[in-house]
């Protein structure tokens, strides 16, 4: 499958590349793409239009559904492709019972602590038992602690709504070198959304089958999707291919243009000569 290599189909992979992105996740970070990113994406989105639906007979698809199949899967080994957004906030985590009596475990945190018991809560629910554990060593529930988690809940929600676009990004001081717009920043913003945006500013948009890869997040890939491994394969194959078109295509410029130029400096220099031979003979 080589039509990959016509311009018309670069092109319009490219445009559901980036389109792919903005279906697979509400936190994408396509304003920060740069055009070889944006190529990296035409590349994932021409292999999975082979494996899904040139490979399959099909003769319509959507980009939501190459997104959904290719992109969407692949984003939690890609995090430089998302936001960092708190995740939705866990449900509380309930104290079992005795089936029977429907009475509360007991917290195996209090003396005389239960060692076993503590070893099966931590591998089987670690938030139950960091509460748990905080309750015991305060010798139960304060309200110190219950303002505590009412105010990290609070901060994670205000992180979910901050507003960040395009527009946003162009303004976020982290992506250049002036330090008093950061100050300004830093002196009317709370630590979280600094962090925030020092993080958007800082990060570009790279994916593992993109220049020379990212060998740790290819090698999660295939550990836990080796089934998208081969489409993402593909796709490095295609984006070097395209990558090759482009240098190829600039060192013909390069020499259409050093041809240019020697023409018109031997066609100066007979003009100059011209122009001395008839001042000679006047």
């Amino acid at each position: 499958m080589n039509d990959h290599l016509q311009p018309t189909v670069r092109d319009n992979f490219v445009e559901h590349g980036v389109g792919m992105l903005e279906k697979a996740s509400d936190y994408h970070r396509g304003y920060a793409l740069d055009d070889y990113g944006k190529l990296a994406l035409g590349a994932l989105a021409k292999a999975a239009h082979e494996a899904f639906v040139e490979g399959k007979g099909k003769t319509s698809w959507t980009r939501e559904e190459l997104a959904e199949q290719a992109l969407k899967p692949l984003l939690p080994f890609i995090p430089s492709a998302t936001q960092e957004r708190p995740a939705p906030e866990p449900a509380l985590p309930e104290l079992p019972r005795d089936p029977i009596t429907g009475e509360p475990v007991k917290n195996p945190f209090v003396e005389p602590r239960d060692l076993q018991s503590q070893a099966i809560v931590r591998r089987e629910n670690p938030q139950l038992a960091q509460h748990l554990e905080r309750v015991a060593k305060e010798g139960g529930v304060s309200f110190t602690y219950l303002n505590e988690l009412k105010e990290a809940a609070a901060k994670r929600e205000k992180l979910r709504k901050l507003n960040y676009t395009q527009t946003e990004h162009q303004n976020n001081p982290y992506r250049g070198t002036d330090l008093s717009a950061r100050g300004e920043f830093e002196r009317t913003h709370d630590s979280d959304t600094v962090k925030f945006y020092t993080r958007e500013g800082a990060t570009p948009v790279e994916f593992p089958w993109a220049g020379k890869g990212n060998l740790t997040e290819l090698a999660q890939v295939a550990k836990h999707r080796p089934d998208l491994k081969v489409i993402v394969d593909r796709a490095g194959g295609i984006l070097r291919d395209w990558h090759q078109q482009d240098v190829e295509r600039l060192e013909k410029q390069r020499r259409s243009a050093e041809e240019a130029h020697k023409k018109a400096k031997a066609a100066a220099d007979a003009a100059r000569w011209v122009s001395s031979q008839r001042a000679a003979r006047t």
